[in-house]
């Protein structure tokens, strides 16, 4: 049974967060563009390597700033959007909280109230006519006790054999107002924009310092924080669960319950850490089971460690096995430095290349790993080496 949940307090806060980074972002990216036609309009600087640069500045970076800016309102107004289609759909309450496991799990126990209710309703308006035929009004008057009525109450609240109630209408309300956002988001080809969004990012590095008039350089801080927020969203945008899991704080949208069982699949899954080294370069080996992966590895049937990575490319599609036994799916970005570059549709951090004799992922610190024509693991390291 999979959750779909929503806090909307935490959901409006962090969009608040969110546009407040996109702020500073617009407010940073238009004092740029005044450096930059100040620099490339410098008519002092001529030369080969002044319009080299130039064209670089007033071109190549223009238009990544441009694209960082189209993706941060594209995402702006699809928050916007997300709000005010709640609002109207499902709850107006700015702080609403709705989780479909909790509210089928009482809508159940309801259920049951109202089955005994209603039998225990059922024996009290007989007593009650029974009273009334023996004697009358002498001891009081019953009538204004309606025990039906309240049964009444108990169906319009879990539903009965002719409705659903309003606990199943809140649900299905807010599961298909869920479904159609998840379906808009994967629409918009955000994963693939990100992907875009992190190349962009990594080029502006190597702009960053080309400007040689005032202080016209935005700040990379800026544009990291604005692009570390979109990664996040779209994190959650690939995974299970709903659609706010997918674009607010880190909540995991599985419920766990009695740790290693998930109560949604009946999973079970277990981890555990065998050696664990530090130093400069700290390294660490584990075992990670998982019931569901009928496959398994060199430790034996639904075991993998820590180092049993591997790339897999058949039919032009590149993915990644990983050690828990989940997988990933790269994309091609378009080609960048004569690079064969890829991102993670599912929002992992890292690009991938692909090499002459294999496969090396790249994070943004520059650690690396490093696999063979086969696709399995061979190396790890980082930017010294």
């Amino acid at each position: 049974m999979e959750n779909k949940w929503i806090n909307m307090a935490e959901f409006n806060a962090y969009i608040s967060d969110l546009f407040s980074a996109i702020d500073e972002y617009e407010e940073k990216a238009a004092a740029h563009k005044k450096a930059q036609d100040s620099f490339t309009g410098e008519a002092n600087w001529e030369g080969k390597s002044a319009d080299k640069a130039k064209l670089l500045v007033g071109t190549v970076e223009q238009a990544k700033l441009d694209e960082i800016l189209r993706i941060e309102r594209d995402f702006r107004a699809l928050l916007t959007d997300y709000v005010k289609g709640f609002k109207a759909a499902v709850d107006e309450a700015d702080d609403a909280k709705i989780s479909t496991i909790v509210l089928e799990g009482l809508n159940i126990e309801l259920h049951g109230c109202a089955s005994t209710y209603k039998t225990w309703a059922t024996g009290m308006e007989c007593l009650k006519d029974n009273i009334h035929s023996r004697f009358g009004s002498k001891y009081g008057n019953c009538d204004e006790y309606d025990f039906f009525m309240a049964s009444n109450a108990y169906g319009n609240l879990c539903g009965n054999a002719s409705k659903d109630g309003m606990i199943l209408d809140l649900i299905n309300r807010f599961t298909n107002f869920d479904n159609q956002q998840s379906a808009k988001i994967s629409a918009i080809s955000f994963p693939y924009k990100i992907g875009k969004l992190k190349q962009e990012i990594e080029e502006l590095r190597s702009c960053k310092g080309m400007l040689v008039n005032g202080d016209g350089n935005i700040e990379m801080g800026v544009i990291e924080r604005l692009g570390d927020f979109l990664e996040d969203s779209v994190n959650r945008a690939q995974g299970s669960g709903s659609f706010v899991d997918k674009l607010g704080k880190n909540v995991l949208s599985t419920i766990l319950k009695y740790d290693p069982v998930n109560m949604c699949s009946g999973n079970y899954i277990n981890e555990h850490v065998d050696i664990e080294l530090g130093g400069k370069y700290p390294l660490s080996f584990g075992r990670f089971y998982n019931a569901m992966d009928k496959k398994g590895g060199r430790l034996g049937k639904g075991w993998k460690h820590t180092f049993e990575k591997r790339i897999v490319e058949e039919d032009g599609k590149i993915t990644i096995e990983k050690s828990d036994g989940s997988k990933g799916e790269y994309k091609k970005i378009d080609d960048v430095y004569d690079k064969d570059l890829y991102f993670e549709t599912q929002g992992e951090p890292g690009l991938l290349e692909k090499l002459t004799g294999g496969y090396v992922i790249t994070q943004d610190d520059g650690a690396y790993e490093r696999f063979d024509d086969r696709g399995y693991l061979v190396a790890l390291g980082d930017a010294d080496g």
